[in-house]
């Protein structure tokens, strides 16, 4: 009667130990896919922070091109307006010149 009753306690305990490997094996099948979920959305995220950030410099980088135009577009008005006085010797030329003179100086001041 022990033998069967200890058999049986065994039997039990094998079991219980069984299920406990599966839940083991269960816990880590679950977590690694979890694990690289997480890993993959905070990859997502990370990614969408970076190209927000080079969307704004690219504005800026348009402006400061856009500026630049500008100011190469005033510094010909200018030059072209020396030239002409120069030419002519007619002041007439030389507005231009004065215009654009103001106008560049407000530009690379903003």
């Amino acid at each position: 009667m022990v033998s069967g009753l200890k058999e049986r306690i065994q039997q039990k305990m094998k079991r219980v130990w069984q299920r406990r490997e599966i839940g083991k094996v269960g816990s880590v099948l679950l977590a690694i896919p979890a694990s690289c979920l997480a890993l993959v959305l905070l990859g997502v995220a990370d990614v969408r922070q970076k190209e927000q950030r080079i969307e704004a410099d690219i504005r800026v980088i348009e402006q400061r091109v856009k500026l630049s135009e500008q100011v190469l577009r005033y510094v010909i008005d200018q030059e072209t307006g020396v030239r002409g006085y120069l030419l002519t010797q007619d002041k007439q030329f030389l507005q231009p010149y004065h215009a654009a003179k103001k106008i560049c100086f407000l530009n690379l001041l903003s």
